[in-house]
């Protein structure tokens, strides 16, 4: 029960990674896999994923990002539009392009709404919003100014809101979670 991430397998002579029987239940995804001869083997092992839903994808696999090699992207999600299949699994979401992960972006807008109908006085500036990815991003955003941000899941938060009742919606779901893939324009819409 392990993750590999963020990592990069190359020039191996042998075998890149190899699973074998006690090796289970892995999520092996955003790895580079360059010029092995054999990328990935699976003997044995079960339940490992070598990719999660979109935004994240899979893995990059040198010998599998050319049309040549049965790598297309006809829909421009940046993944290419069959699986990468190696000896003993595959790689449903496998990036078109190395580090296609840190490349693709989206862009987000966060439109505050103050609404002050018991009595309230604030206004938009009193609330500072944020965008989060729980592990790397955390950021202050400015109420209607579009930013680029990498494609993963966020959510959005504001502080400031004692006494109000906060609503999401736009592209939000209710609690504020919002997910963006390649090339999105996302809005999300906070009322108090």
């Amino acid at each position: 029960d392990n993750i590999l991430t963020g990592n990069t397998v190359s020039h191996n002579k042998s075998f890149g990674i190899v699973l074998s029987s006690s090796a289970n239940n892995n999520r092996i995804y955003r790895n580079n896999f360059i010029s092995g001869s054999s990328q990935v083997t699976v003997l044995e092992s079960i339940g490992n994923v070598f990719s999660l839903v979109s935004p994240i994808g899979g893995n990059y696999w040198s010998d599998f990002d050319t049309l040549a090699e049965g790598c297309s992207d006809t829909n421009g999600d940046t993944f290419c539009d069959a699986p990468y299949i190696f000896n003993g699994g595959q790689d449903d979401l496998p990036w078109i392009v190395q580090d296609g992960w840190t490349t693709a972006t989206a862009t987000l807008t966060v439109i505050k709404v103050a609404v002050n109908d018991d009595g309230g006085a604030k206004v938009v500036s009193d609330f500072p919003l944020f965008v989060s990815d729980d592990l790397v991003i955390d950021m202050e955003v400015v109420s209607e100014v579009p930013v680029a941000l990498p494609i993963g899941f966020y959510f959005i938060y504001e502080t400031g809101a004692l006494d109000y009742t906060t609503t999401f919606s736009g592209d939000c779901d209710a609690h504020g979670n919002i997910t963006l893939a390649p090339r999105d324009n996302k809005t999300c819409i906070i009322t108090n």
